[in-house]
């Protein structure tokens, strides 16, 4: 393997090694990729070949960013845990922030000494912005998947990267390349997740289920209220008061202050606490108290509110947890636009605790621009969703597909629907309510 050498650049960092000089193979030494990673600014990187079988989900979008992508690098950055622990959300938001644009700044840099070498490459950046106007998926890589690839750790129970050094405060990037490399990453052999279950009782919304379950929809209800959906849903709202007396009945003063704060320092979070509570990490000092059991007190009782979904698991698992004035109602800010959306949505906001002892099953039959079709069957607190009409349902929905949206985003009422013959309902409507009782958003 021939090599082209040019010489090496100090690092943009005086606390890491210089960044190496730089090799023109046909095929990359993964470790000078690795080793160029970290004096770029990562606290770790991998390799993955594009052609791996677990990243098929995510071939078409790397060679859509980056025709001709043979090779990408997952790096990783640490978060300050300790930041993540103590009793100040402003200084935890600020060091995750930090950490996120550290990695970014990386994974840039990577890519810009990769083109000065005469290489294409990509770098894809760890969280927002993202492409909103799309349905469905939002962000152009799976990054925990990439890094699982990579041997960078994998998830655990909390649905977070754990890295064996750095435990779960990390954030990721990526860098697509477009040359093979002479050899690439594997995945950790063990998880170092060890099971102990804090993150679930940290979980203030009880996103993260100790079966394994978790939900997506109440995690977000609740951590990015002042983000994507949570955003939305406080437009709506100022949009919605009658004046500013109605606007105080509906958001509280720290509320409006959160909106401020994200649209002026960055988007924050309302909790970390599955990050700040996992003990996974041997390289970092452990802390000498809280720790364990009283860690997550001190977490769950650092003030601020609880945002849950009327009607959703969320709220009976806050009502049993918190005072009432902590919990706060909101909607989940997620707004279809499609039927097709909606169908693709009822795994996310289906709330297992709302279908115990209900058996169901419904055909959806959506005309219009797009139709689609598709049976929704609620069996023994599990929901199964397949494309098409199966076996014999016991309501039938069939709908205009705009007007089905409208319904569903609550702009729009089932009764002037069905006068109109827009909407038309066959079979049990107390089952069909039941049904969606399980779908709060």
């Amino acid at each position: 393997m021939h090599q082209n050498l040019t010489t090496p650049e100090p690092s943009l960092d005086p606390h890491r090694p210089p960044i190496p000089a730089t090799p023109l193979p046909d095929l990359l030494d993964p470790a000078w990729l690795r080793e160029l990673a970290l004096a770029c600014g990562a606290d770790a990187a991998g390799v993955v070949e594009v052609e791996r079988e677990a990243l098929k989900g995510d071939a078409a979008a790397m060679e859509a960013m980056l025709p001709g992508v043979k090779s990408v690098v997952s790096l990783l950055a640490r978060v300050n845990a300790d930041a993540l622990r103590g009793p100040w959300m402003g200084v935890a938001n600020r060091s995750a922030r930090f950490a996120e644009e550290g990695v970014d700044r990386a994974a840039s840099e990577l890519s810009r000494r990769l083109q000065q070498a005469g290489l294409r490459s990509v770098a894809v950046h760890a969280s927002f912005p993202m492409d909103v106007h799309r349905e469905g998926r939002i962000w152009p890589l799976a990054h925990k998947v990439l890094a699982e690839q990579a041997g960078l750790g994998t998830r655990g129970h909390n649905r977070l990267l754990l890295h064996p050094e750095f435990g779960a405060a990390v954030v990721l990037a990526a860098v697509l390349v477009d040359r093979p490399a002479a050899g690439t990453s594997a995945p950790l052999e063990r998880s170092p997740c060890n099971g102990c279950g804090l993150c679930v009782e940290a979980c203030p919304t009880g996103a993260i289920g100790k079966d394994g379950a978790f939900s997506l929809v109440n995690c977000a209800a609740h951590n990015y209220r002042f983000r994507l959906g949570g955003f939305n849903a406080w437009v709506e709202t100022l949009v919605d008061s009658r004046d500013r007396r109605d606007y105080r009945k509906r958001v509280r003063p720290e509320e409006t202050m959160g909106i401020w704060q994200s649209l002026t320092t960055g988007a924050n979070h309302a909790c970390m606490n599955c990050m700040a509570v996992c003990p996974v990490g041997q390289g970092r000092p452990k802390p000498p108290a809280p720790r364990g059991k009283d860690l997550v007190r001190q977490l769950l009782d650092r003030g601020g509110q609880i945002h849950v979904i009327r009607g959703s698991d969320a709220e009976v698992h806050a009502r049993a947890r918190f005072q009432p004035e902590r919990i706060r109602i909101v909607s989940s800010g997620n707004r279809l636009t499609t039927a097709r959306g909606f169908l693709q949505a009822l795994p996310i906001l289906f709330q297992p605790g709302q279908a115990e002892g209900l058996e169901v099953a419904v055909h959806f039959e959506f005309t219009g621009a797009d139709p689609c079709g598709a049976t929704a069957i609620l069996s023994q607190g599990r929901l199964r969703v397949a494309p098409g009409l199966e076996g014999n349902p016991d309501v039938t929905v069939m709908a205009d597909g705009p007007t089905w949206v409208a319904i569903a985003s609550g702009l729009k009422g089932i009764l002037p629907a069905i006068l109109t013959r827009k909407l038309r309902l066959r079979g049990s409507r107390k089952a069909f309510r039941a049904f969606m009782r399980c779908f709060p958003s």
